[in-house]
């Protein structure tokens, strides 16, 4: 019996530890897929920054390379958690 208990504890856990990491947040811009040159990237900044300024919403933007199966909804989650937004 404590096997299956060690067990079904086990496959609890198991799938945040295999989930995709949060990568760390860098500021508005957070390109880690490399899709954005370098002006685009100053552009969309200077964007958000001025629409922060102006409502008070705060957006951030993140590219990765791939989701490695993991859900979009979810993943988006983990992220504004562990980044604190909003």
């Amino acid at each position: 019996m404590r096997k299956i208990f060690a067990l079904l504890i086990f496959l609890c856990l198991l799938p945040p530890l295999l989930s995709l990491k949060v990568p760390a947040l860098q500021g508005r811009i957070n390109d880690y897929a490399n899709i954005l040159s370098p002006l685009e990237e100053q552009r969309l900044d200077s964007y958000l920054a001025g629409q922060e300024t102006k409502t008070t919403s705060q957006v951030v933007l993140l590219t990765i390379p791939s989701l490695e199966n993991e859900n979009l909804e979810e993943y988006s989650i983990r992220v504004a958690q562990t980044w604190r937004l909003g």
